[in-house]
């Protein structure tokens, strides 16, 4: 039986950081994502039928159609009884 080398190589304790610590969020980022919630807002909201052509092209789609609907419908339940 042949020793087969290690291919993950250290790196030396000098070269890495104890710990890092991340105390907030800077004035910039919360103002921007201020922004992008305001723009959001504006964009139309698009109600009624929707179409996607892709997912007729998609045979586990169709044939798994209840399984993803009652999984979709079990994990919006979970998140609302998390809030």
């Amino acid at each position: 039986m042949a020793e087969v080398q290690d291919t993950i190589y250290l790196t030396p304790q000098e070269n890495s950081l104890p710990e890092v610590t991340v105390t907030g969020f800077g004035p910039d980022f919360l103002k921007s994502l201020r922004r992008t919630k305001e723009l959001n807002l504006l964009q139309p909201r698009i109600h009624g039928f929707t179409f996607d052509f892709g997912y007729l092209l998609d045979k586990r789609g169709r044939r798994d159609r209840k399984h993803l609907l009652r999984a979709k419908k079990i994990l919006r339940d979970y998140d609302l009884m998390l809030k």
